[in-house]
């Protein structure tokens, strides 16, 4: 990411380039350790922190803000919102990395938000310099 920052002058928002390097470590400790963590995967004060985007759905009526569950029946005066909402997973030295489905739907999520906006900044800084021919 650096080099593409420094060499191709692609910025990566820091916070989201946070979480990528959250989610590769702990990447690294399923596949490297068996998803024991060690002092190699912390990143925080001797834990290893995990951070990703979540996919936030929720009803608005006038009760207020609730997080909607899939399967429930709607009221019809309900209006369905979603936003990203940042999420983190804390694990300590020792302690097996384990994740939920939903957990783990979240992730993918925030991994294709950041491919997503990554290939639009390849391919605008491609055409900016020529390399790309743009498109009609």
């Amino acid at each position: 990411m650096a080099h593409l920052e420094i060499y191709h002058g692609i910025e990566i928002d820091p916070r989201c380039c946070e979480k990528i390097l959250s989610i590769n470590v702990a990447r690294n400790c399923l596949v490297h350790r068996g998803g024991t963590v060690t002092e190699k995967d912390t990143n925080t004060s001797n834990v290893l922190e995990v951070k990703w985007t979540k996919l936030l759905m929720f009803l608005m009526n006038e009760d207020g803000e609730k997080e909607l569950v899939l399967g429930q029946i709607v009221e019809k005066d309900s209006v369905l919102g979603i936003r990203n909402q940042e999420q983190t997973k804390v694990f300590a030295l020792g302690e097996q990395l384990k994740f939920s489905t939903e957990e783990f739907a979240n992730i993918a999520w925030g991994l294709f938000l950041f491919g997503n906006d990554l290939v639009k900044k390849i391919s605008r800084a491609g055409k900016e310099k020529g390399f790309v021919n743009p498109v009609s």
